[in-house]
């Protein structure tokens, strides 16, 4: 049986997080990465934890293009499966 992994947030941007988690919700029915990886994460922690967690991708995928400059190329909602495939 899966235990609740405890954990806490850190002190940060109280606007920043709460439209991170607005953007998250709003993918929640679209077929991506981020909407695959909130449900991946909500089956196993929960549904609050899935919400931050996808909202943390998201923070992390926006620095690294601001960061790059590169334009963002969607992985697709099996991005993990197939990195599985063909890491075995």
């Amino acid at each position: 049986m899966l235990v609740k992994k405890t954990s806490k947030t850190s002190q940060g941007n109280k606007a920043l997080k709460t439209m991170a988690v607005e953007c998250v919700l709003a993918t929640s029915r679209q077929n991506n990465r981020i909407a695959s990886h909130r449900k991946r994460i909500t089956k196993r922690q929960g549904k609050m934890k899935g919400r931050i967690a996808s909202a943390h991708l998201l923070l992390t995928i926006a620095y690294n293009i601001l960061k790059t400059g590169e334009p963002y190329h969607e992985l697709g909602s099996n991005y993990l499966e197939e990195k599985e495939k063909t890491k075995n």
